[in-house]
């Protein structure tokens, strides 16, 4: 896989907190999800896509864990369920 995993500290997410934004980690986790599926749906092969499956998968139940925890849903319907 050649594909680059986004850390927190990754550049978009630093641009964003520099705009005076906070992003919550339940939004990150959305975002991250997102880009799974996205990279699952580039997959050349199915082993590979379904690894981006299952990442987007993990990403989604810590997005839903975390806003459990905060007891709030910040997540656009969109963003949810991949």
């Amino acid at each position: 896989m050649c594909h680059r995993l986004r850390s927190y500290g990754d550049v978009e997410h630093k641009a964003f907190r520099s705009q005076g934004l906070s992003m919550s980690k339940a939004a990150q986790f959305w975002q991250y999800a997102e880009e799974a599926m996205l990279w699952a749906r580039q997959s050349k092969t199915e082993n590979e896509k379904q690894a981006f499956l299952n990442l987007a998968r993990t990403w989604s139940q810590a997005a839903m864990r975390s806003e459990s925890a905060a007891g709030v849903n910040e997540s656009p319907p969109e963003a949810r369920a991949p």
